[in-house]
């Protein structure tokens, strides 16, 4: 666990001193959207809270339904899959909503969930069931639920294409898609520091029926020179895929194929998503 994640999860137990006003938030000096996320209820009676501070998905205090220990890294994000989150929150309106909303329960046996982004003195947060939270909020909860889970947000980059990313070598040895997750088995050389590997869309919509596109898995090793076979199942989001597809096609059911591909070359899978 790193220094800055521990101390979140440190300042987070403490309380939240932050003050609430009605000023628009934006992200802090070093781009990091610090957030609180309470989860309680359902038929199980789940109580938990983690936290999101930079690249870090922390687990605070675990209650009931859940398999983490305060102060657990959950996930680190890239880079990229930190400014895909900062998107999805700036999205939601959260910065610029009133501070507190309480949309209330519609049953006792949803989830309901409480979260709070913090800037310096400055605090929003949003209080509801699965029933009442508006839509852009209910989108916001469930990137956050899934971040919690270990799976991070693909990232569209149809513009840029894989300018940033990394391409050092990787293998891919299986790919699939189980609902709205991409699942993407790889292999590496490595062992001695982290790696960063993304999901990225970087290619237009090829023309076809159906649709493709092409879909890279950037591998950065940050310069580890260790030699140890690394194996790992990687699980991405696609719902921002999905939002790309609708903005561009509109809202009908469709299915996308995703040709799979390392950065850096190699054999393509075909992956079929629909939705």
């Amino acid at each position: 666990m790193t220094r800055t994640a521990a101390a979140l999860a440190l300042g987070l137990l403490a309380g939240g001193a932050a003050a609430c006003d009605s000023g628009p938030l934006g992200p802090d000096a070093d781009g990091s959207l610090p957030l609180r996320v309470t989860v309680t209820g359902g038929i199980a009676a789940a109580d938990y809270t983690y936290a999101v501070d930079g690249r870090a998905v922390v687990g605070v205090e675990c209650r009931r339904l859940c398999t983490f220990a305060a102060g657990d890294t959950l996930l680190l994000m890239t880079p990229a899959q930190q400014g895909a989150l900062a998107e999805a929150v700036t999205r939601s309106g959260l910065g610029a909503a009133a501070s507190p909303a309480d949309f209330g329960t519609q049953c006792c046996d949803q989830f309901m969930y409480r979260v709070t982004w913090s800037s310096g003195r400055h605090a929003r947060t949003f209080t509801g069931s699965d029933g009442t939270l508006p839509e852009a909020f209910r989108e916001l909860v469930r990137a956050l639920q899934l971040l919690r889970q270990g799976i991070p947000p693909l990232v569209v980059s149809q513009t840029n294409g894989l300018s940033g990313f990394g391409a050092d070598p990787l293998q891919i040895q299986g790919a699939r898609a189980e609902g709205s997750v991409l699942l993407v088995d790889v292999s590496y050389g490595g062992g001695c520091a982290p790696h960063d590997l993304d999901a990225v869309a970087w290619t237009g919509w090829m023309e076809s029926h159906p649709v493709q596109v092409g879909l890279a898995v950037a591998h950065d090793a940050h310069g580890d020179a260790c030699k140890a076979l690394v194996r790992r199942s990687l699980r991405f989001d696609l719902e921002p895929l999905r939002k790309a597809y609708q903005q561009a096609y509109g809202a009908a059911p469709a299915t996308l194929v995703l040709r799979v591909q390392a950065a850096g070359g190699g054999e393509t899978r075909s992956v079929s998503f629909s939705f």
